[in-house]
Parts: C-alpha cells; structure tokens; sequence
C-alpha cells in the first residue's frame, strides 16, 4: 500500500512539475495555467487554385496587410481577399489576428466577367483543347480558360450522365 501512495504522490509531482512549465514565467500565473492569452494565431489563404502561400504564425493581435500578398492564376484577375468562400461581400485590406483565420481570394476571368455572370447564363458549352471551353451566355460566345483538373471533372461527370441517362431515361 506505501509503495502504491508514494508512485502516486511521486506522479502527481512530476504532472505538477511539467505543468508549471507551460505557463509564462514573467508573470504570476497559477501553475498548470496554459498560456492561451498570449500564443501566436495564424491567417490561412484559400486561393482558390491560384498560387499558395504559406499560413502565417504570429502574435495575437498582430495586423497583417493583406496587400502584401497578391496569388496569380493563369486565366484571372485577383480581385482580393474576402473572409467568406461564397458571399465574398465585404473585401479585406487588413485583418487583425485576435484568432486564427482564413482569408478566402475571389478572381474574375480576365476578360472581365466574373465566374458567377458565366454561370448563370450557360446555354451551351464545349471543350476546346484541354484549356479552354466555348460559353454561350445571353446571345454571346466567350472562351474562358480551365484547369487540367476542370477538363478531367467535366469528362468524369459527362460519363456518368451518359450512364444515367441510359438506365434512367429509356423511351
């Protein structure tokens, strides 16, 4: 019994001793206190497929200039960043990290429709090449660039409509 009371007492200091280190030393803080006040926060880009930066790691309440960082994506424009992926309504020059955050970037193909305009109004579209696709939108023909990654999505998605129209669809 003695045996088991001393590895629990000797337990207990070494769990009180490891926690007291995790605390900030410059201040009187109870032990066992994690300094959750004080730790870095970190900013995370969502480029959307365009250039990648690295997530930042720096002090709470750190301000950044969003400015300083600018992706390119072949075929777009950048037209900033945003702190949400589909409303992108309000755009960020600056944040300030009192938590960890994502900025989201939004970009409009560079012959100056947005994304969301094509979208709307498809009539018809066709692959050209692996890069680019023929839009008809509200009575005019555009060429917008794609990724590699869209031309293998758009045939996956053709070959599994073809199979479902024809278990589905019989006449």
């Amino acid at each position: 019994m003695t045996k088991r009371f001393l590895c629990l007492v000797m337990a207990f200091m070494m769990l009180a001793g490891t926690t007291a280190f995790a605390c900030d030393t410059t201040e009187n803080l109870p032990i066992g206190y994690y300094n959750i006040v004080y730790a870095n926060r970190y900013l995370f880009f969502a480029t959307d497929g365009g250039s990648t930066f690295r997530p930042l790691e720096l002090p709470r309440g750190t301000k950044v200039n969003l400015n300083d960082y600018i992706p390119t994506k072949e075929g777009y424009e950048f037209e900033g960043w945003y702190t949400t992926p589909r409303e992108q309504v309000e755009r960020l020059t600056e944040i300030t990290l009192d938590e960890n955050s994502v900025v989201w970037a939004k970009w409009k193909i560079k012959d100056g429709l947005s994304e969301q305009q094509i979208d709307s109004g498809i009539v018809a579209r066709e692959v050209i090449g692996n890069h680019v696709v023929l839009l008809t939108a509200n009575g005019e023909t555009l060429i917008a660039p794609v990724t590699d990654l869209w031309v293998q999505q758009n045939a996956r998605l053709e070959a599994m409509m073809k199979l479902y129209n024809q278990k589905f669809n019989k006449q």
